[in-house]
């Protein structure tokens, strides 16, 4: 891709924007035993060739003030935020450069869509920065053949870029009411492919498993056993997990009744609520 001209109103830098590549890391590992409608398949986006210059990349919050050309902002989040940060898979770059977040926030929060901040989408829930939703989509290692089970998608941000990269994503929201908000975004998005159902989070969607990949939308203290239940042989969740005062990714992995998990890096999703560990009673 060459060099992009900055449109007529646009700050200088908004629309010159370089990409950044970086190597995949080898991450360390442990060890636990463990106990519709239907929307989704957007057109791909343009695929991304390695360029071996960085420069910083500006947010549309930096770009205040001035027409924002959407496009730039996005190419800039994906050099910045996405390609520096060990996200090597083309495809799930080629998928978020494709899918426009500012669809999926409110529309006075538009503006932050492409920050390095988690921008709040309702009442306790955000959309998670590009950097974290990249890092544990990657570590996902979904395969076109996977069916993918989408755990609080909100607004559907993560169902219409994840179904680029599964075979089938059934996105599982709270109640009718969430789930009705997540089929009008994704219908509004002309997509096609994913099935939405409504249900208790913790409970995951057993009719509809076994998953090759759980993805969670946001952070938990404590991973509901349900959840790793419902993994296919070989199958994979991946989820934020509080670890005292440090807020880790987990990739879970089911093998033989069993799943191990390592954490591939440090998290800054927001907790999901009712996520959090039930309050002891201490003498």
């Amino acid at each position: 891709m060459g060099r992009m001209e900055a449109s007529p109103g646009i700050e200088p830098g908004c629309a010159d924007l370089q990409s950044a590549t970086s190597p995949l890391r080898h991450e360390a590992s442990s060890t636990t035993d463990a106990g519709g409608a239907a929307v989704g398949r957007v057109a791909r986006g343009r695929a991304y060739a390695k360029r071996p210059e960085r420069t910083r990349a500006l947010s549309l919050a930096e770009c205040k003030g001035s027409h924002v050309d959407l496009e730039a902002a996005r190419t800039a989040m994906i050099d910045s935020q996405v390609r520096p940060n060990d996200v090597t898979d083309r495809r799930l770059i080629a998928a978020m450069a494709a899918v426009p977040r500012e669809a999926f926030v409110p529309e006075a929060r538009r503006g932050l869509a492409y920050s390095e901040a988690s921008v709040e989408t309702g009442p306790g829930r955000a959309l998670a920065p590009a950097r974290d939703f990249s890092k544990l989509a990657h570590a996902a290692a979904i395969k076109d053949t996977d069916r993918l089970l989408d755990v609080a998608p909100g607004t559907g941000y993560s169902s219409v870029v994840l179904v680029h990269l599964a075979g089938s994503v059934v996105a599982l929201e709270q109640d009718e009411a969430s789930a009705k908000i997540l089929k009008d975004n994704l219908a509004a998005q002309g997509a096609s492919g994913v099935e939405v159902v409504a249900g208790p989070l913790k409970a995951g969607a057993a009719s509809k498993g076994p998953f090759d990949v759980i993805f969670v939308n946001g952070a938990v203290e404590e991973v509901p056993d349900a959840w790793l239940g419902q993994l296919a042989e070989g199958g994979r969740l991946v989820v934020a997990v509080n670890e005292g005062l440090v807020r880790r990714a987990r990739v879970y992995t089911r093998s033989g009744g069993k799943t191990a998990w390592r954490t591939p890096f440090e998290s800054s999703s927001p907790i999901l609520p009712g996520f959090e560990k039930a309050a002891s009673f201490q003498l």
